[in-house]
């Protein structure tokens, strides 16, 4: 799905992250975050170092987990990626003038 630049504002913008965690309680966590949230999650997925800028990052990709912002909740939450099983998050492609919408799945 492509969106026009000029009518999203990604700081603004709340997306849902769905993730599944390993252990005994299969149950899925739902984080309402911001998108921008989301695309640094997907840039610490994909072990993008490009986007490191200080020693507070370096650390989240040195030790594999991420902090969200659950506004929906009013809580912060901690991902440990070495305990997801699952997880289900949207992410935008920057495509020039547009970006384009995906949604992201792993198993």
């Amino acid at each position: 799905m492509l969106i026009d630049k000029e009518k999203i504002n990604l700081d603004e913008v709340m997306v849902e992250v769905k993730l599944l965690l390993k252990g005994v309680n299969k149950k899925e966590v739902v984080i309402n975050c911001l998108a921008l949230d989301a695309i640094e999650f997907v840039d610490l997925l994909n072990n993008n170092r490009f986007v490191v800028q200080n020693a507070v990052e370096r650390k989240k990709f040195e030790n594999a987990f991420y902090f969200f912002d659950d506004y929906k909740r009013k809580e912060t939450v901690c991902v440990d990626l070495r305990e997801v099983k699952l997880f289900t998050i949207p992410f935008f492609m920057d495509m020039g003038k547009e970006y384009d919408l995906k949604i992201m799945m792993m198993k």
